[in-house]
């Protein structure tokens, strides 16, 4: 078998590439040295063809699914894309999609976070309390 027939035979079943040219002489009844060649010739054109169309390729990583559940989950939780300072995105052994959010914290400042404590601590004494009878009463 000649070289050009060895390449021919290797690009219509690609399969054969990963083999080694022991094998790939054995299974086409040809010299080892002739395989050899013909290996490394059609692997350096598969190659150099890659590299030639790639730039015809648009090359980008975007999963539909996993960005529409994102939105969704954003939506949900009432986060604007804006506000998003970093994510990170797992899936789980299942297959469902995760996130963990990062949002930026522009604006928000230790007192105001103080302030807001305070407020929610008055209105659970005053909460406490205004039900405290009840809760005696259930206690009982």
């Amino acid at each position: 078998m000649t070289k050009e027939q060895i390449k021919n035979f290797l690009k219509e079943k690609p399969g054969y590439l990963k083999v080694g040219p022991e094998k790939l002489s054995e299974r086409l009844n040809c010299s080892v040295e002739t395989c050899s060649a013909a290996l490394r010739e059609v692997k350096l054109e598969a190659k150099q063809s890659d590299f030639d169309n790639a730039g015809d390729l648009s090359i980008d990583n975007n999963n539909e699914s996993v960005i529409s559940e994102f939105q969704e989950f954003l939506d949900t939780n009432n986060i604007a894309p804006t506000d998003v300072s970093s994510v990170k995105f797992w899936q789980t052994m299942s297959g469902q999609q995760r996130f963990s959010v990062v949002t930026k914290n522009e604006g928000r400042n230790v007192s105001d976070n103080k302030k807001k404590l305070k407020i929610l601590q008055l209105y659970t004494a005053q909460w406490y309390l205004k039900y405290l009878h009840l809760i005696n009463f259930m206690t009982q």
